[in-house]
């Protein structure tokens, strides 16, 4: 008898496919599902840029999908034609879940709009980010709230406060939360890879102070570098790690050559084996201005770094002891000390076992995810 085809399930994202931690959080969710069971279908309102992401699917069986709608609008014109175009991908293409993944709210409510409009059943709304409170953001919650209230079947969020900002108040206890679950195995500290990465980035006796992010206003990067420069000032030896890309590197890296850090601060770029260079850091630092979750914090807390991260990170990245929360406000000299005082006890601490009991285990995770989708089509 031929076995039964999986349940495909479109996957939506809310621009480009880049190196980000959405990206990262449903490659590997991808890569861990029951794909015999549940198999997943990728569709960019942008284009793919991450390579990595785009080997992933084709090698898994998957299908990815690029609108590039910039490249065909004037501004302004950018929404309508997405609706329109995404409303025909719809028709034409047999879903009974479309999940549709962005910190978004322009995003969310009308792919959840478009989709209903379509007569998908399953329509998953799943918010990946906070934001700010300015007008501008209040304004477009707004506008977004009776697409939000009316037009998704099911909420999800990586945290508590970050679905309570995205979705209206009505619809909170109907949001349920999915952990940016990560391979814990694969994050776990190495000395071996630990010495092969310090040498291959000539810090041999070095003071490594790392961060992952994206360069964008979200992850605060500016300010990062005023606190590193309290750091070099008290500790020569120091070098501070930046990893990724975007829009902000050039601004980023103008305040680098201001504070005279050129020789003392490395911008490596992205990678797809990002879990190596945890094991070159000393000291994991997010400064980050808002944040869904913060899943590096989680990653380097598994690599079993000191994590000194924001009050704007969610509580639910404190998995481990090795989390340590500062206020914002908090002035860079004293970001400074704390940091300096993580790295002077950077004994590595193996706390893989905290992180899964806390569910941020992908195995585990993406069974539940599993059962999930298919608990709504029953």
């Amino acid at each position: 008898m031929k076995p039964e085809a999986p349940i495909r399930v479109l996957q939506v994202g809310g621009g480009d496919f880049i190196n980000r931690g959405v990206e990262t959080v449903l490659l590997s969710y991808y890569q861990h599902i029951d794909r015999s069971k549940i198999q997943f279908d990728f569709l960019a309102p942008g284009i793919c840029k991450n390579e990595h992401m785009r080997t992933v699917i084709k090698q898994n069986g998957g299908n990815l999908y690029e609108m590039d709608i910039r490249a065909k609008t004037k501004k302004g014109s950018f929404y309508r034609r997405f609706e329109k175009e995404f409303y025909t991908f719809l028709q034409r293409h047999d879903y009974k879940i479309v999940h549709v993944n962005t910190g978004s709210s322009m995003i969310l409510a009308l792919c959840a709009r478009v989709a209903k409009r379509a007569k998908i059943p399953v329509r998953i709304v799943h918010s990946h980010t906070n934001g700010l409170n300015t007008l501008k953001h209040h304004l477009i919650k707004l506008i977004c709230s009776p697409a939000l209230l009316k037009c998704p079947t099911h909420y999800l969020a990586c945290s508590q406060d970050t679905g309570r900002y995205t979705f209206p108040r009505a619809v909170w206890k109907k949001i349920a939360i999915l952990p940016n679950a990560i391979d814990c195995n694969i994050f776990q500290y190495d000395s071996a890879v630990r010495r092969e990465m310090r040498c291959q980035l000539g810090l041999e006796n070095k003071h490594v102070v790392g961060n992952i992010g994206a360069f964008s206003p979200p992850k605060n990067h500016i300010r990062l570098i005023d606190i590193f420069a309290q750091i070099h000032k008290a500790d020569p030896q120091a070098v501070l790690l930046l990893v990724g890309s975007g829009k902000l590197y050039d601004k980023i890296k103008s305040r680098v050559e201001m504070r005279g850090l050129k020789d003392q601060v490395i911008f490596y770029g992205n990678t797809d084996t990002v879990f190596r260079l945890y094991q070159a850091m000393d000291v994991f630092v997010l400064t980050s201005a808002w944040e869904g979750l913060g899943i590096v914090a989680i990653e380097a807390q598994a690599a079993g770094l000191k994590t000194i991260c924001s009050d704007a990170v969610p509580k639910e990245a404190a998995v481990t002891e090795l989390f340590v929360s500062v206020p914002l406000q908090e002035q860079d000299r004293a970001w400074a000390s704390i940091i300096m005082d993580a790295m002077a006890a950077s004994a590595r601490k193996d706390v893989i076992a905290d992180i899964a009991k806390a569910g941020y285990d992908i195995r585990s995770s993406a069974k539940e995810l599993e059962d999930y989708y298919l608990s709504l089509l029953n």
